[in-house]
């Protein structure tokens, strides 16, 4: 027999946008998203969801946005029969923890629905074989196995290839892949056993949108597809927020758009299973606004740039203005209640972009693990001093500082 699941990612509740007008609070977005995803979870009679990292923007949400995410499990509960959650790289351990509590209040049955599983757990099937990231259930006549695997830090996998000699970069990818061998070597699996992983990762075959930072998208954190899929029938990812498929692996991505540059579409994915074999429908989402960012160039009509304003009323808007002049009118534009960002560029001349080049070169191939080359960066750009003497002086410091914070390090783990 058939059966349904959805897939959902990255929801950052809590998460506002600076605006020349003060934070925009995003609660009605988030409300009514989560009203959608309930109707289609109804509609669907899904068996379970998945949600891949990153339920809260902040390790310290808002009172606001922990409300949303426990009312959305109240009114889904009755709805499926099991709710799996990892934690991503934004979400406190503890925090989500602490929704375990819920399965107590709503739980009339003795088995656990809403199942979370953070880096804390992990560390404990690590240390003691307790805990195990795996779940097996049956539905139907269907025997199906999740495999949960949290957020892993990266300064763990950076520390991994000298455990293992590998390679840095590729220990954090390697990290991974020991992990879901140590996993399926202890499971006798029926060869008709669904299998799922569940994962918070970049890989290095996504296709990133220009909002992700080039901290978190340096080539040494990313993970390997060739790594991680291990025959699993799906794979459920969260980090990117832009929704893509290869092959089995999935990224739901964000259930709205979370900054400008992410004018794509963001939804869920609901999946169908039939004899193992699984359907998968991108399912867009519809109650939030936009984030569109609008050109002016000197060249250009003001007036065809307010048209578009008003033809986006229900959209946040960021304006980019491209003019040496003081001709335009920037109050008349920010008087526009979805104008919430000006920039302003000064004409570029050959060098600067050649300049502005450069450091976007510089950032794509700086190793972010070496924090001395990234010190260096950062006192290169502020030109604090021209004197490479300078530069050399500090370094010692530097090194003292970080070899303290690697004892540190060392301890914790």
């Amino acid at each position: 027999m058939s059966f349904n699941f959805i897939h959902l990612s990255d929801l950052h509740l809590g998460k506002k946008i600076k605006s020349l007008k003060g934070d925009i609070d995003r609660y009605d977005e988030f409300y009514n998203t989560f009203k959608e995803i309930e109707y289609i979870i109804k509609q669907s009679k899904c068996e379970f969801i998945i949600v891949s990292g990153d339920i809260f923007h902040n390790k310290l949400p808002s009172l606001e946005a922990e409300e949303l995410f426990i009312n959305f499990l109240i009114n889904i509960y009755e709805l499926v029969n099991y709710i799996f959650i990892i934690s991503g790289n934004h979400d406190s351990d503890l925090k989500l923890k602490n929704l375990n509590t819920y399965n107590k209040i709503l739980n009339k049955f003795s088995n656990k629905k809403i199942i979370i599983y953070t880096f804390i757990d992990l560390e404990e099937y690590f240390n003691n074989n307790s805990n195990a990231p795996y779940f097996e259930f049956k539905i139907n006549d269907n025997n199906v196995l999740i495999i949960l695997v949290p957020f892993i830090e990266y300064r763990l996998g950076l520390k991994f290839h000298q455990i293992f000699d590998i390679e840095k970069e590729y220990s954090y990818s390697k990290l991974h892949s020991i992990l879901l061998n140590k996993i399926l070597q202890e499971k006798i699996l029926n060869k008709n056993t669904l299998k799922i992983l569940v994962m918070h990762v970049m890989l290095d075959e996504v296709n990133l949108g220009s909002s992700e930072s080039p901290l978190c998208t340096n080539d040494i954190y990313k993970v390997l597809s060739n790594d991680i899929v291990f025959d699993f029938n799906y794979i459920a990812l969260g980090h990117i927020h832009r929704y893509q498929k290869i092959n089995t692996i999935h990224y739901s991505g964000s259930i709205l758009p979370l900054d400008f540059g992410e004018d794509y579409p963001h939804g869920i994915i609901l999946n169908k299973v039939d004899h193992n074999l699984i359907t998968s429908e991108f399912i867009e989402l519809k109650s939030h606004k936009r984030l569109i960012t609008l050109d002016l160039k000197k060249t250009e009509n003001i007036n065809n740039l307010i048209k578009q304003i008003e033809d986006n009323k229900n959209s946040y808007i960021k304006i980019k203005i491209y003019d040496n002049s003081e001709s335009i009118d920037i109050q008349k534009l920010i008087n526009f209640e979805n104008v919430i960002k000006i920039e302003k560029f000064i004409k570029e001349d050959k060098n600067l972009s050649n300049q502005t080049y450069e450091l976007e070169n510089q950032i794509n191939t700086l190793d972010f693990s070496n924090v001395l080359q990234v010190y260096e960066m950062y006192y290169k750009e502020l030109k604090i001093s021209k004197n490479e003497k300078d530069l050399e002086k500090i370094k010692p410091k530097l090194k003292k500082i970080l070899n303290k914070l690697e004892e540190l390090i060392n301890k914790e783990i």
